[in-house]
Order: C-alpha cells, then structure tokens, then sequence
C-alpha cells in the first residue's frame, strides 16, 4: 500500500467499510457501473494501482465504450504508472533525521532578551489589574443604580466574558470568575507566573435552554442575566410560536430573564415568575431546566451505508433525520481518527459515504441523501452562501432546520419567506433577490418540500395559461415584437399602430385568453443586460403604450415570449 508524498493538505483516514460497501452494492445489484466508478476513485486516492487496474478492467468488460474508465486506464498505462509511482512513498518510510539546532551564538544575550520580556509582561500585567479594578467598581455601582431594562453590558470595555455573568450584588463576587482573573493578574504582577498558570481552571461544559414564546406577537427577543440584559438573542418565529435555543454561561443557581415583545418588556404569564432583588418581575430558570452539554465522542466507526439506507426506507417519513444523524457521526469519528482535519475535508468524506447511501436507495429517495447533506453543511460545516441574512433580516445560520433550504445558486432560503414570495409573483419560479430562474432542480425541491406544495397548484395553474393562448395569438405576438425591434424612428408611430392594433386585438379575444395574457409570468431574460423581465404580456403591451418601457426592450420581451409560448404547445 502506498500513499502520496507530495499532498498538500492531510487527507481523511482511508475508511475501510467504504470498500465493503462497495464491494457489497457491486454483488447485490449488477451491473453497478456507477459504483465500480467510485471502487476505481476509492482505490486510486488509496494509492493501490494493481486494483485500480482490476477494477478499471471489470468496468471496461461491462461498458466498453466507458469515457471515464479509458482516461483512468491511460493515467494507470504502464509509461503513466512509472511516473505515477514515483508520486507514491511507502507508508512505513522513516523520514531522514532532523538536522540539529543551531546553537545560539550568545547566550547572554539570549538571557537579558528574556529578561526584558519578562518584565515587560509584569509592567503589562500590573497595568491591566488597574485597569481591571476600575471596570469593577464602575461595574458595582452601575448594577446596583441599573434597573435590569437599562443595564449596559461591558463587554465592550473590557474582554472579560465573566462581567456579564456576574451577580449584582458584591457578595456574589467573592468566588466570581473575575477575582480568579484578578488573583492571575497579581500572581504575573508579582512575579508568580506558573502560579497564575498552573491556577487555570477548565471552563464548565456550556449551558442551553430553549427560550420559547407562544402568544400574539410581530417580532420577540429574550433577554436576562445570562446576557446581562443586553436584548442579544432574537427568536425565531416557526408559525405562531416564537423559540430559539440558547447557549447559557457556566452559572450557578437561578437564571432571570424577560421577553422584548413588539419593543415591550414583558414577562411571560405562562412561565415561572418572580420578583428579583430589584423588585422587577421577572421569569426565571432553576439549574434542573438547563441541558448540559458534554462534547460526543465517536470512538468506534459508523455502520455501513447499506444499512443506513435500509433504515431510511425503513422509516420513510424520519429518513433525511436519519441520513443527517449518520454523517454527523461520520464527521465526529473522522476528528477523532486526525484531529487536524478540516471542514472540507470532513466534507469530501461525507460526500463519499452519501453516495454510497444514495445508490443503495430506491430512486424516489435519493433526494433525502442530498437534504440530509444541505443540513450538515448548514448546522455542523459551516458553509457560507450568497447571502447571510433572509430577506425578513433573520440571520441564515439561525434557520431552523424544518424551514431551510439551499438552492443550486447558493441563496439559502427560510421557506416560508421564499414561497410568500414567490406566491406573490404569481407562482413565477424565480429567485426574489438575483431575479433569475430557478433551476429545474431546484423548482422540484421546492414545491416537494412541506412548506412549498401549495406552489404546485400555482405551477399547474401557470401551465394551463401557456395552453389558453391560441396560436394565431403567438402570430400576432411575433408580427409585433419584431416592428417594436425594427423602429429606429423618432416618433415611433409604426410601433404605436401596431401596439394599438395588438391591445384592438385582445379585446376581441375570449375572458379566459385574455386573463391568460395578463397573468402568464414568462421566463424571459434582457438580451442586453442579461436581467431577468418581471412582467406578463398584457402588462408589457400596456407599458409600451403608456410609454412606460422602451418599445426595443418590450419587443425583446414579447419576442421571447412568443418562444416560449410556442414551446409550450
């Protein structure tokens, strides 16, 4: 077995149950070809070329004519293989030995140097206990003046997460975070340094509740001690209930907090309720109703794709929550096999195995394989897209997953503000924001996600109105659009006949064609510019005549139009 020598970054740990897999959809489902395909790639990235060969020869017997497995035969020929070997290192080489360290050439300098530093950290260090004392105090005085509503976190001031989570009275800060940073300051200033860092103590394991708001509202935030009522997390609205889970500091005993309804500061009559030390009512969280969170560990290797995708079909309705579970893990036994492994590494490994669990499934489910892949990128890899924010403001990271949705162009969507959208041009499949169509691709994933079916009864509908304009209408179309695109004229009185002549026209035709006319939304670019027309026919004719739109661009349009139109016969 051999690995590359000159690889740029650190591949993933070759993953053995891959080749299982394969092996197994090659035997239970023949000819296979795609799979043979991935078996050839697999062994290649593995640096086993007498297999690759085998393989690429299976593939050549069942598909002569194959274009991918000639190009890998010529990479793996035996003038190619010499030079492709001399990629390929043993894996069991030993590395020739380090040359030793220069010696520093005066060591004395060396040792002042060091000593310079040294007091430079403790002058640094004494400055910052000053400083910290100050921000203190002000602190103290600040929270014990402050109603909760109109507290200010100092954050800003000073890096020191544990002001925010510290308590209002000065008793609860004997023990606080911010003593034990005052207690390390004083150690460095003193000349203590591994007393301050042998002192560091681990962080607790983080803290989240689900915040959650279930009456009348247009826009909710929560707030409390845990952000030092700074109003920082905005809850996200998923019908008529507004939630969110938060990430809560290591804390001791109870939690306050309100709600920032319509800008109104409320407490929730439905949850836990009582007065705070400042009187406030406020609701509250005892330590019972956090969920700790531990760091999962994934010491032993996921099962196999086929079983993955046995339990998908298994359990239909669960099955893209199944997939993701799957890669999830995937990724965490891949981090704990090479800890250096980054996002798209992780990524490229998912990639593998969800195509292993696709070509297992039945082809009515491989579409949960590639949301249960959209999801992971979204919640675990950290995937950035076109745009951060939705188009109500919320930001992209924070959409639940029951909403979200990516599509070919990299917009990801919360769905329920894509189909308002969409439903409010008319069931047009286009995107609200770059204004260009949407891919085929991407029109199916929408209208067969929960929240987009009732798009489908509009692409129906829109389906219908293409096939209620009769021909000699697309005739009439064609004659206009191009006296609209020959005019070079001033005054433009041939293109005004003709626009009048088209609207004498409509007039005369049936109720239902002429409603066609005005709502029929067609796919039509600006040959010019490449921006995608946002109009009806009835409504551009009408433009051109008012004036409203060059009579060039409105033929442009009509003239696609008519394409399009034709095409649909």
């Amino acid at each position: 077995m051999a690995a590359f020598a000159s690889s740029s970054r650190n591949p993933p740990p070759i993953d053995m149950t891959i080749f299982q897999d394969l092996y197994e959809v090659i035997e239970s489902n023949p000819p296979a070809l795609e799979a043979r395909k991935v078996l050839i790639q697999q062994c290649m990235e593995a640096g086993w070329v007498d297999a690759a060969k085998d393989a690429i020869r299976d593939l050549l017997q069942l598909d002569p004519f194959d274009e991918e497995a000639h190009s890998w035969s010529d990479m793996l020929s035996e003038d190619a293989s010499a030079q492709l070997e001399l990629r390929y290192v043993p894996t069991t080489q030993i590395p020739p030995p380090r040359p030793p360290r220069p010696l520093i050439p005066d060591i004395e300098e060396a040792q002042l140097e060091l000593l310079r530093d040294y007091e430079a950290l403790r002058t640094k260090a004494a400055k910052l206990l000053r400083e910290t004392y100050l921000v203190r105090d002000l602190t103290r005085k600040t929270e014990d003046s402050t109603p909760p509503e109109k507290r200010v976190s100092f954050k800003n001031l000073m890096s020191l997460g544990s002001l925010a989570w510290a308590g209002k009275k000065k008793e609860s800060l004997v023990s606080s975070p911010l003593d034990r940073h005052i207690q390390n300051l004083t150690d460095i200033a003193d000349g203590r340094i591994s007393s301050a860092v042998q002192g560091r103590q681990p962080e607790s394991a983080p803290y989240s509740f689900v915040f959650r708001w279930e009456h009348a509202a247009s826009e909710v935030y929560v707030t409390g001690t845990f952000d030092n009522w700074s109003k920082s997390e905005k809850l996200i609205q998923t019908g008529n209930v507004f939630e969110k889970k938060v990430i809560l500091p290591p804390v001791v005993g109870k939690i306050h907090y309100k709600f920032v309804v319509d800008g109104n500061w409320v407490a929730d009559p439905t949850a836990p309720q009582e007065y705070d030390d400042d009187g406030v009512l406020t609701n509250f969280l005892t330590e019972d109703q956090f969920v700790k969170h531990t760091r999962v560990k994934q010491t032993s290797q996921p099962g196999s794709a086929q079983s993955v995708a046995r339990m998908m079909e298994k359990n239909s309705e669960r099955a893209v929550d199944i997939a993701v579970d799957d890669l999830e893990a995937m990724a965490r036994w891949l981090r704990s096999q090479d800890a250096r492994l980054n996002d798209d590494g992780v990524r490229e490994a998912l990639v593998k195995r969800l195509g292993l669990v696709s070509s297992a499934l039945p082809d009515g489910m491989k579409r949960h394989a590639a949301l249960a892949l959209m999801h992971v990128e979204h919640e675990l890899l950290r995937r950035t897209y076109v745009c951060d924010e939705t188009m109500y403001g919320d930001k992209v990271v924070d959409i639940p997953r029951a909403r979200f949705l990516v599509t070919e162009d990299n917009y990801g969507w919360d769905m329920e503000e894509l189909v308002q959208a969409i439903a409010s041009n008319g069931g047009v499949m286009r995107n609200p924001l770059s204004r260009q169509m949407f891919t085929t691709q991407d029109i199916h994933m929408i209208v067969q996600h929960p929240l987009g079916k009732r798009l489908a009864a509009m692409q129906v509908e829109q389906g219908k109105l293409s096939k209620g304009v009769r021909p000699k209408t697309i005739e009439e179309l064609e004659k206009m659009s191009a006296v609209l695109l020959a005019d070079m004229s001033l005054d433009q009185m041939e293109s005004r006949h003709v626009v009048d002549g088209f609207l004498g026209y409509v007039a005369t035709l049936p109720e239902s064609e002429q409603q066609a006319l005005d709502r029929l939304r067609v796919p039509a670019k600006d040959s010019h510019t490449g921006q995608a027309f946002d109009t009806s026919i009835g409504e551009a004719v009408r433009d051109a005549k008012a004036n409203r739109v060059c009579i060039h661009k409105t033929g442009d349009f009509l003239q696609q139009a008519a394409r399009y139109l034709k095409r649909s016969k």
